[in-house]
């Protein structure tokens, strides 16, 4: 019984001590060469990897009972047929988990990767319909590297193409794409912005003034909150004083009647209203006419203006 319970421990003490050194946090590669510091287990404390320890110390002691079973076959080739059995089960486990591995990598990859031709090709076309107006003297190289160096700006860094390509489809989402002209389209993708307090209305509108191109440039900008029910949006556009009162549905702006209202009060006379495009998130888009029927003929997208 005492060296079942020495041999038990010491398998138990063992797998601890893989877990612990196949997760060793180094950063000196002459320890163990071109091992990245804790890269497999990054969020994993310590004594979650004793848990896991155990586990494998577990797994290690009902290994040497079936080991020990096996070894008491006495016929010889049918004790070779059950060993080769009992070894091929946990490499086989061994190489699936490697192969699950390599393709949950290959999609990551694929995920960071940016279709830069892909993109170029988008960007030119639409460059010829109204859209990154401030690179007209720029090339279509240029455009691209600024929109992608945005599109990574945007994830904090993070170089993720999810948001703007399926790598299976090799399908461009367009609506992102068009996010990337920073003066034209609108670079929120939600509207559950308003609490008091934290002014969402007035960014808004200074917002909308940016991407106007000169049509629409609100000064003076003030969001009351008369009650929780009723807020107040006054600002000034050339000199003329415009009041708007949003309508309260929780936290989530009214782009709607925001939109509306500009639309139809101070962008009536001009050719360029600004248009919901068809998406999951919100997407607000200044264009002319023109641009719009050339916009949605290149790109299939509905553009809906609100009036």
């Amino acid at each position: 019984m005492t060296k079942e319970i020495i041999w038990n421990s010491s398998l138990l003490i063992f797998g601890i001590f893989l877990v612990l050194a196949f997760t060793i946090n180094t950063m000196n590669s002459a320890v163990i060469p071109g091992w990245h510091s804790n890269s497999l287990f990054p969020l994993m404390g310590f004594w979650n990897k004793i848990k896991l320890g155990l586990i494998v110390g577990v797994v290690l002691i009902v290994f040497r009972y079936l080991n020990l079973g096996i070894l008491s076959i006495v016929n010889k080739d049918l004790r070779l047929l059950v060993l080769l059995i009992g070894y091929s089960v946990p490499i086989l486990i061994v190489l699936i988990g490697l192969h699950l591995l390599m393709d949950s990598t290959m999609n990551n990859l694929q995920q960071q990767m940016f279709p830069i031709q892909l993109i170029k090709k988008e960007i030119s076309a639409l460059r010829k319909v109204g859209l990154f107006k401030s690179c007209s003297d720029k090339s279509d190289e240029f455009v691209t590297a600024l929109a992608i160096g945005r599109a990574i700006s945007k994830q904090d860094g993070w170089a993720n193409s999810g948001e703007y390509w399926n790598a299976e489809t090799n399908q461009l989402n367009k609506l992102e794409i068009l996010r990337l002209d920073t003066e034209k389209v609108w670079q929120k993708a939600d509207t559950e912005i308003i609490y008091e307090g934290n002014r969402a209305y007035e960014a808004v509108i200074e917002e909308l003034g940016k991407i106007s191109e000169g049509n629409f440039n609100p000064t003076e900008i003030n969001e009351d909150w008369e009650s929780r029910e009723k807020i107040k949006i006054t600002f000034k556009n050339r000199e003329e004083e415009h009041t708007i009162y949003p309508e309260v549905s929780d936290d989530w702006a009214d782009m709607e009647g925001i939109l509306k209202y500009v639309n139809n009060k101070i962008l009536a006379t001009v050719d360029y209203q600004f248009y919901y495009g068809k998406g999951g998130d919100i997407f607000v888009i200044g264009l002319t006419l023109k641009e719009k029927e050339e916009l949605s003929k290149l790109t299939g997208i509905e553009f809906k203006v609100i009036k």
